[in-house]
C-alpha cells in the first residue's frame, strides 16, 4: 500500500497515463464469468428460474476463476493504488470490459462467500473486493453513487428473500402445525344411547373448536359462559372445585445469582461487556493509537523538552521585578520553582542528540487484554473473511485505527496477577520500542512525554481524531489520567531501579 505523499501520487499519476491500471482491471475480468455465483440468491433478480446444467456450469466457471493464479495480487495492487487518490479512483470506478465492469465484479466477489459442496474458496478475494469498492467509495459523486446504488439493491434483495422464507415458515405453522394454546387428545368417544348420539357428537366438536374460538372471545362473559355450560352438566357430571393452594415458586440459583451481581459503572470490555467489578482478575486495557514524535537538536534533549533549563535559569529573588515582588506568583510559585531549579542542577547533564517519543490518542474504547487475544485468533482463523489483529481490532474500536493496547493498571486496585500486568506492559513497551525503533530507558519518561504531548496538542486546538479517524476530547482526557496513573506506578518502580530519574521527576513536579 503506497501512503499518500507527492511522491507516491506522481507515481499514481505516471501509472494511470501508460495504462498500467488498464491493463490489471483487463486481467482481473478476464475469463471472469458473465453472471454472478449461481449459490448467491441476493444477486439474482426475482422470479428467474436456473436449471440444474446451467448451475452446475456457473460453478464450474466460478471455481476456475477463483483458482487464477495472479488474481489475489491484482486486487491487492488496486486497493493500494487507490488508496486517497482520485485519478485512479475515477479510473476503475468507471472502468469497463465489454458487457462486465470492474465495480459489478467486485461487488459479486464481496456478496459471495464460499461453496464448501461444490469445493469453491475464494481465496480472501471477497475481503480484498470489499476493501476495494470501500476505497472508490471515496472517489467523485458518480463513482460513489454508482457503488451505493448497486450495495442498496443487494441489501433489499436480501429483505425479500428473508419476507419470503418468514411468509413460508409462517404459513406451514399454521396450516399443519397446532395454533398456540391448543392442546388437546383425541380420544375414542364413549358408547351412548342413541338418544344422546347428537349431543355426543356436539360437544365433541365444541371441545375440539373450543381452543380455537377462545381467541375470538370477549373476557368478561367467559366467566359467565363457563358457569352456564357447568350448570347444564348432570349433577353427576359436575366436578368439584377445591382451592388449590398457592404455592411461591422458587427461584432458581442462576436468577439469584444474576441479581446479586454488581452493575458495572466504569469502562466495560468490548466483547464480554464486563469491567472490574465482576472481571477484577483480569487485566482491562484502553485501545489507543500511537504515533512517533522526532525533536531534533538542540531542542530535542531532555533538559529542553522537560522544562529543566527553564527551572534552572531562574534568577534569584532579588533580581524580580517591581511588578511581580508581593504578588501570589512571587510569593508562592516562584520560590517553588528556584528551589526545584537548584535540585535540578545537581543531575548530571545529558548530551544534545536527536530524541524520539510517542505521541497517543485512543476512542476510550477498552478490552480484556485476554478476550483481545481470542479475538485476535478468530479473526485470523476466520474461513471466510480473515482479518490482522488490527483490521479485527478497529472494527471493536468503533471502526477507529488502533495499533496497541494501553494497560488500566493500578497498584492500589488491580487484583490482576502480577504476571499478567507485568506482560500486558511488557507488550505496551514492545510496540512503542518498535515504531521509534530503540527501547527506552526508562518507561516513567516516555509515559510523561506523552501527556506533555497530549496537553499541548490539546492546548493548540489539534485534531485529535486526525491520525486514528476516531478519539473525542473527552475520551483523550480521560486517557490522561489513566497515563498520570501508570506515570505515579512507574515512578515508585523507578525509586528502586533509578533513583536518579524518580528524583528529577519529582523535582520537575515540585516546581
Amino acid at each position: 500500500s503506497l501512503p499518500s505523499n507527492e511522491v507516491c501520487n506522481s507515481l499514481r499519476v505516471e501509472l494511470v497515463s501508460c495504462g498500467f491500471l488498464e491493463r490489471i482491471s483487463n486481467f482481473i475480468l478476464q475469463t471472469c464469468p458473465a453472471e454472478p455465483p449461481s449459490w448467491s440468491t441476493p444477486l439474482w433478480p426475482k422470479g428467474q428460474q436456473m436449471t440444474k446444467q446451467k448451475q452446475f456450469m456457473l460453478e464450474k466457471q466460478w471455481k476456475e476463476y477463483s483458482q487464477r493464479f495472479g488474481l489475489k495480487t491484482s486486487l491487492e495492487i488496486l486497493v493500494g493504488l487507490s488508496k486517497e487518490h482520485e485519478g485512479t479512483q475515477l479510473v476503475l470506478g468507471n472502468f469497463q470490459h465489454g458487457n462486465l465492469s470492474l465495480v459489478q465484479v467486485c461487488h459479486w466477489l464481496e456478496s459471495t462467500s464460499d461453496l464448501s459442496s461444490g469445493r469453491i474458496s475464494l481465496q480472501g478475494l471477497g475481503l480484498l473486493a470489499e476493501t476495494l469498492l470501500d476505497l472508490l467509495a471515496d472517489a467523485p459523486t458518480v463513482v460513489s453513487r454508482k457503488i451505493k446504488n448497486i450495495r442498496k439493491k443487494t441489501r433489499e434483495r436480501k429483505k425479500e428473500i428473508a419476507m419470503e422464507r418468514r411468509s413460508k415458515a409462517i404459513m406451514g405453522m399454521s396450516k399443519f402445525g397446532p395454533l398456540a394454546g391448543s392442546s388437546f387428545a383425541v380420544s375414542k368417544p364413549p358408547t351412548s344411547a342413541p338418544g344422546e348420539s347428537s349431543s355426543s357428537v356436539r360437544g365433541t366438536a365444541a371441545s375440539l373448536l373450543a381452543p380455537v374460538f377462545g381467541f375470538f372471545r370477549d373476557p368478561s362473559t367467559n366467566a359467565a359462559g363457563t358457569e352456564a355450560a357447568e350448570a347444564s352438566q348432570p349433577s353427576s357430571k359436575r366436578r368439584k372445585k377445591s382451592p388449590a393452594p398457592k404455592k411461591e415458586a422458587a427461584k432458581p440459583a442462576w436468577m439469584e445469582e444474576m441479581e446479586n451481581m454488581e452493575d458495572e459503572t466504569g469502562l466495560t470490555c468490548a466483547v464480554c461487556q464486563e469491567g472490574t467489578k465482576n472481571q477484577p482478575t483480569n487485566v482491562l486495557g484502553l485501545y489507543a493509537y500511537i504515533k512517533k514524535v522526532i525533536l531534533s537538536s538542540p531542542t530535542g534533549n531532555r533538559l529542553c523538552i522537560d522544562g529543566t533549563n527553564l527551572l534552572m535559569s531562574l534568577s534569584s529573588l532579588d533580581e524580580l521585578p517591581a511588578t511581580v515582588q508581593g504578588t501570589h506568583a512571587g510569593l508562592e510559585w516562584y520560590p517553588n520553582g528556584r528551589a526545584a531549579g537548584e535540585q535540578l542542577s545537581r543531575v548530571p547533564p545529558k548530551r544534545t542528540r536527536e530524541s524520539s517519543y510517542v505521541t497517543t490518542v485512543s476512542a476510550g474504547n477498552a478490552i480484556h487484554i485476554n478476550c483481545h487475544a481470542k479475538a485476535r485468533q478468530a479473526d485470523r482463523n476466520h474461513p471466510k473473511a480473515p482479518k490482522s489483529e488490527w483490521e479485527g481490532a478497529s472494527l471493536r474500536n468503533s471502526r477507529v485505527n488502533c495499533n496497541v493496547i494501553l494497560p488500566l493498571v493500578s497498584s492500589r486496585s488491580s487484583q490482576a496477577p502480577l504476571c499478567s500486568v507485568e506482560q500486558a506492559l511488557t507488550d505496551h513497551q514492545t510496540a512503542i520500542a518498535n515504531l521509534i525503533g530503540v527501547r527506552p530507558k526508562t518507561n516513567l519518561w516516555t509515559v510523561l512525554h506523552d501527556v506533555r504531548f497530549l496537553l499541548l496538542r490539546m492546548s493548540y486546538g489539534e485534531a485529535l481524531n486526525a491520525d486514528c479517524g476516531g478519539g473525542s476530547l473527552a475520551s483523550n482526557s480521560q486517557l490522561i489520567f489513566y497515563q498520570l496513573s501508570m506515570a505515579s506506578m512507574f515512578e515508585n518502580e523507578a525509586q528502586v531501579d533509578s533513583p536518579t530519574s524518580s528524583f528529577h521527576a519529582r523535582a520537575l513536579s515540585s516546581g
